[in-house]
Formats: C-alpha cells, structure tokens, sequence
C-alpha cells in the first residue's frame, strides 16, 4: 500500500488468481457538497476505471458505479447507483457521450417506484423523455415530455395495464400552454373527452359509447 504525503490517497495494488494486478485507489473527499466522503476506485491495468464505490463518514456505501461493456470487451458507458438513508436507492445508466439513457428509482422494500427513459436526436441532443411512475396498487403513470421540457401525454392505468385516463396538451408559438384534452376511459367501453383552452375553461364535452357512438354533449 502507498499513501502520498497529505494522507488524502491510499493505493492498494492487488494481484489476483490470474496475475493481472487492479489498483483500488482509496480518495478522501474533502468538499462538503459531495455526496460520499470517500471512494474506492477498482481500476484495470490499463488504468481504466472499472467500478467505484462512495461511502460516508460512518463506512455505508451511499453510491456505486460500474463500468459497462460490449462482448468484444469495449467499453460502452457507465452504470450509477445512489443509495438514500431511508433504504431507497436509484440507478442509471449512461452511454459514451455521458448521456443518460434511463434512471430507475426504488422504495426501501425493492419495488420499482419511477422508471425514466432519455431520448436523443441524431446531433446527440436530449429530445425529451418518458417518466413512468408505479403506485402501491399497481397502477402507473406514463408522462411525455418534449426537447423543450413541456409535458405532452400523461397517461394512467390500473394494475391490470387497462387504460384509464389520457391528457394530451398543445403550445403555442412561445411555449404556452394554448389547449388541452383529457379522456377518460370506463370499464365498460365508454370514455368522455373533454377539451379546455388555455385558461382550463371547458370548450367542449363530449360522451362516447364503446363503438365511438356520441351519447352525450
């Protein structure tokens, strides 16, 4: 082991079983806003990271990352896992271009509470993204949201994966929100939908039977 002269690095040099030799390099945090007050990083020999672990000051492991890689051994991003006081914890992962390309969140008991996944057009710029959140009956709720960061669809269902509900929103030249239409969905085939302005005063509402039929307006 190497520790430099202001004890903030220790080096550890390990051989294993096959005599290739990984370096976990022990790093003191000094910041405050830092998360973790330090990490162990694992790297390879060609001093490539391949996985850290950041602890607080009481030694609980708070976040964790891990290199990712293809069958032919290159390297494709990065995995990233925080770890919350409460026992929930979140991962994402990244590609190359250190874009995120879906974030999970967790309760303390494991279940999958928030599921968002990152799209990117073809310049590598984010293009919006889908955030589902999980409630504890089993429902869920898709949102939509555009490269300007406006919420476009949110959408609910119910634990079996029924449709229940859809709000579809529109913006004007500026960004602001200038119509909206919600739907709403019944056990029986039947669904109304119902058309706001940009105030949220009502337009228009209108009833539908299960084959499209108007029932009501």
């Amino acid at each position: 082991i190497h520790t430099d002269d202001d004890y903030s690095n220790e080096t550890e040099y390990v051989q294993d079983i096959i005599h290739s030799v990984n370096v976990r390099t022990f790093v003191h945090q000094e910041a405050s806003y830092l998360t973790s007050v330090y990490k162990i990083n694992n790297y390879d020999w060609s001093w490539d990271i391949i996985s850290s672990e950041g602890f607080d000051e009481d030694g609980v492991l708070v976040e964790k990352s891990e290199s990712l890689y293809d069958t032919g051994g290159t390297k494709t991003g990065s995995r990233d896992y925080d770890y919350n006081p409460d026992g929930s914890w979140s991962v994402s992962e990244s590609d190359m271009d250190y874009n995120t390309l879906y974030n999970k969140e967790y309760d303390s008991a494991g279940n999958l509470t928030s599921h968002t996944e990152y799209r990117y057009d073809a310049d590598g710029e984010r293009d919006g993204y889908r955030k589902t959140e999980y409630s504890t009956d089993g429902s869920y709720t898709e949102t939509e949201v555009d490269k300007a960061y406006h919420t476009t669809d949110v959408t609910t269902y119910d634990s079996a994966g029924t449709l229940i509900s859809k709000a579809s929103y529109q913006y004007d030249s500026e960004g602001m929100r200038s119509r909206s239409i919600l739907t709403v969905y019944y056990y029986d085939g039947s669904y109304t939908v119902t058309e706001k302005d940009k105030n949220g005063k009502v337009i228009s509402e209108k009833t539908y039977d299960s084959s499209g039929k108007p029932i009501r307006s």
